[in-house]
């Protein structure tokens, strides 16, 4: 081992051929069979190192064991390990176009990404691309997949509370991306940006901005610029929500359909707006047409084209709610091929599932129009437990329900009722319970001879109107109150159950059809023709036997 000092110039070189030391080195040390070993020590005795050179070089041998430098002053060290990458980092280069400043790739095969962000700040950012050319159509940050399936761009914020962002672009650039991602592969389910979030309140891709918070384009003839997925129960494929005075949720432009929604599960919506303001007139859903024979909404569907709900329990609430300013116009219009054209519900006790108003105090408008052109249509069909229609006049000569036919045959109202002891055309006045005023039969009921059959005569009908009494009676207050004169139906069906209607009970009776009295009085005055006939023949014999005798 050679030793070899010079002086002139204090270098030194330990070497075992005698070469003298580099000219730039104050120590040179050559060897191919040893090293140089620093100093030893542990973190206490590092620390115990009184005013440490600035540079100074020792190994620690325990807690994170490794090289360690002074990088501060003798009075205020500060120890770095080396190979240590300090934090906070900054920098700045330039590269040709299409090349890396810097780049960073990873060769697993599974989920191993090449840059891994955390934050653990609760508006913290892990990962942040900016650009901020104001020219150029810059990227923040821009990521590419050539794989099926791939993902361009991935971020997640898996903190559950708390303002977080899987990815945050930003870009001060006129026509820059905050966010670009884009999905070379032109097969498979891949995405140009996907987000995800785990928190029930958080979104997957969340974006603000003066014009759109999202905006997506679609090249293809069948492609979606904006598509929105949810798998979850009762989850939104697309949620719009706007908080400012007169803005709006969701908007779309279109030259066939402004905005189209479909939804797979059996209670999703295709398309759902919430209008979250307790006051004004909002809308959850607001359509609007410029085309003289164009549909604000329209709706198409196998059960119900437009389906409207009033919740509220206290307010005056409307299923549906149409409007029409034209004379000849519809306030609400449902055209349905299978199921209803339209149809509303109320939760609310006291409340209209559908409601029509005509505000007009003159001319023949209808608050509800209904109109069938099947031959065995309905114009207007009610079902409700209690009333099916059920009709309010205010004015003085007002109808509360008024029926026209005007076809040969046709009905002008029309009852009709399927159930035990159920009626078909029920009426209640304080003047009239039923009124007729038309020039034709004020009454009819269906009769033919090819209807009926076991036809029998009234055996004994005077017994059976002699069983009978007519009475004068007074109404109790539920009933009216009003004195009346009639017969007791109880009384009636001793004699001729056939006319009297009975309670579930089978011992009160609810009513009776006193103009099936009229077979019965028939048949009693025939037999009271008869047994008049037979006491006049009878009579003319005796008056002839008379006159006979006073002849003699």
């Amino acid at each position: 081992m050679t030793l070899f000092s010079v002086h002139s110039i204090s270098q030194v070189a330990i070497n075992t051929d005698a070469s003298k030391p580099h000219v730039s080195a104050m120590l040179d040390i050559k060897s191919t069979s040893h090293g140089l070993l620093i100093p030893r020590m542990t973190l206490a005795q590092r620390n115990a190192i009184a005013s440490p050179a600035t540079g100074l070089l020792i190994y620690q041998t325990d807690v994170s064991a490794g090289y360690y430098y002074n990088s501060g002053l003798p009075a205020t060290p500060s120890w770095v390990k080396l190979g240590q990458f300090i934090l906070p980092y900054e920098d700045s280069a330039s590269a040709a176009p299409y090349t890396h400043v810097f780049k960073i790739s990873t060769s697993w095969a599974h989920y191993a990404p090449a840059i891994y962000g955390i934050t653990k700040s609760q508006e913290g950012v892990a990962i942040v691309g900016e650009n901020s050319s104001a020219a150029s159509s810059g990227i923040g940050v821009k990521g590419t997949t050539n794989t099926e399936g791939g993902l361009g761009v991935v971020g997640y914020s898996t903190h559950s509370s708390g303002t977080g962002w899987g990815v945050l672009g930003s870009t001060n650039g006129g026509t820059g991306g905050g966010v670009e991602g884009y999905s070379g592969s032109d097969t498979g389910l891949t995405y140009g940006v996907k987000g995800s979030t785990h928190s029930a309140k958080g979104y997957g891709v969340h974006g603000t901005g003066h014009t759109y918070g999202v905006y997506g384009k679609s090249y293809e003839a069948k492609g979606r610029a904006t598509s929105g997925i949810s798998t979850g129960t009762e989850s939104i494929g697309v949620h719009g929500e706007a908080k400012a005075e007169n803005s709006t949720g969701v908007w779309g432009e279109g030259t066939k359909q402004g905005v189209y929604g479909i939804s797979a599960l059996s209670t999703g919506k295709g398309i759902f707006g919430v209008a979250s303001a307790a006051t004004g007139e909002n809308y959850g859903v607001y359509g609007e047409t410029g085309s003289n024979s164009g549909n604000g909404v329209y709706g198409i569907g196998p059960f119900n084209g437009v389906k409207g709900v009033a919740a509220s329990v206290t307010l005056a609430g409307h299923g549906v709610w149409g409007t029409t300013n034209s004379a000849n116009g519809q306030g609400v219009l449902g055209y349905a091929a299978l199921g209803t054209g339209v149809e509303g519900q109320t939760a609310a006790s006291g409340k209209p599932g559908v409601y029509g108003l005509a505000t007009s105090g003159t001319g023949e408008n209808f608050g509800v129009k209904g109109q069938s052109n099947s031959s065995s249509g309905t114009g207007v069909f009610g079902f409700s437990p209690k009333y099916g229609v059920y009709g309010i006049s205010t004015a003085g000569t007002g109808r509360a329900v008024v029926g026209e036919a005007g076809s040969t045959g046709s009905i002008g109202v029309y009852g009709k009722a399927l159930e035990a002891n159920s009626t078909g055309v029920w009426g209640e006045g304080s003047l009239y319970d039923f009124y007729a005023a038309g020039p034709g039969t004020n009454y009819g009921s269906a009769s033919s001879v090819r209807w009926k059959t076991n036809i029998l005569p009234i055996d004994k009908p005077l017994d059976m109107i002699n069983a009978l009494r007519g009475v004068y009676f007074d109404w109790n207050a539920a009933n009216g109150g009003k004195h009346d004169v009639g017969m007791i139906a109880e009384e009636v069906g001793k004699v001729l159950p056939e006319i009297v209607v009975y309670e579930a009970n089978g011992t009160d009776a609810s009513g009776m059809d006193y103009s099936k009295l009229t077979p019965l009085l028939v048949e009693g005055l025939k037999a009271l023709k008869a047994e008049n006939d037979l006491l006049k023949a009878r009579l003319e014999k005796l008056e002839k036997l008379l006159d006979t005798g006073t002849r003699q």
